[in-house]
């Protein structure tokens, strides 16, 4: 929850940061060599020449409750999965309370739950309510007016037990620099050059404002094929290699009709019967990230 002393100056850390990496997707030339780095960097988990350098995860840490969910060129793939997501932590009893505060009208992630969201049960807040599970509440401009735009709300934190604070919020450099909520951070990758550039300018500015935060990597629409494996192998081990840290990849969501379907009717993948390789994606990625929550994956 952001702290009482209010937001920080924009002359103090935050705005030595923006000013620092507001360049770094203005600079196609710095990004370009980055690029040429990733192409050559070896396929390897864990690159030799880094594994002595590394700050090595404290074991005794867990990860923050409060994880910001990062996108580099679609709120309504980042809502998409955010509310299957969501779904998925309540289904292993770990309540989630969504800021909904990305996204046009129709890609917010209330707007994909709207087949079983309800406005009536919970004061202040859109809840889903199924049987048997911790309820998912969702939270927004609308229902907190007048809280500082692209901010979630001082009023709304993690659930009470193991739940977490799920925050979507404008996904640009100058929103992380700003904001004033500690955060973990899943970042999703699409495999296009373009996304993953973006991608790391996010970690980046992540690794420089908060070394502390933890990252989660999941590749969202990752085509089958041993080059489209390659690739997220080589940027995983470059963002290991330039940016130290803590780092953990979830795997990949593969992208079906089902998908495109749950976008029709507004019903999450999850919900769904029959086969569906994206629901089982995104379960195995939710699997990892709750046994990454705990120590080093």
């Amino acid at each position: 929850v952001p702290s009482p002393g209010g937001p920080k100056e924009k002359n103090g850390l935050g705005g030595e940061l923006l000013q620092k990496n507001r360049l770094v997707m203005a600079k196609t030339t710095s990004l370009g060599r980055e690029r040429e780095n990733v192409s050559r960097f070896p396929l390897s988990e864990r690159p030799r020449e880094a594994a002595d350098h590394w700050p090595e995860p404290v074991a005794a840490t867990e990860g923050r409750r409060v994880v910001r969910v990062l996108h580099p060129c679609s709120p309504l793939d980042k809502a998409l999965f955010m509310a299957n997501f969501s779904l998925e932590l309540a289904r292993s009893r770990r309540p989630a309370v969504i800021w909904d505060g990305d996204g046009g009208e129709g890609s917010r992630v209330a707007d994909m739950m709207e087949g079983i969201v309800r406005p009536d049960l919970v004061p202040g807040a859109l809840a889903v309510r199924l049987y048997g599970l911790p309820d998912v509440l969702i939270h927004g401009p609308a229902t907190h007016p007048g809280e500082k735009p692209g901010e979630p709300a001082r009023a709304v934190a993690p659930p009470e037990g193991e739940g977490f604070l799920l925050l979507s919020l404008p996904d640009t450099v100058e929103s992380i620099v700003q904001g004033d909520v500690p955060f973990d951070a899943v970042v999703l990758c699409p495999p296009d050059e373009a996304s993953l550039l973006k991608a790391y300018a996010f970690v980046k500015v992540i690794r420089e404002k908060d070394p502390a935060s933890r990252v989660y990597l999941v590749f969202d629409g990752q085509p089958p094929g041993e080059k489209p494996r390659e690739t997220a192998s080589r940027f995983e081990g470059f963002l290991r290699e330039k940016l130290p840290g803590w780092l953990a990849c979830l795997g990949s969501l593969h992208r079906d009709e089902t998908l495109e379907r749950s976008m029709e009717e507004r019903l999450p993948v999850v919900l769904g019967h029959g086969v569906s390789a994206y629901r089982d994606s995104l379960q195995a990625v939710s699997a990892a990230f709750l046994a990454s929550v705990k120590g080093a994956p």
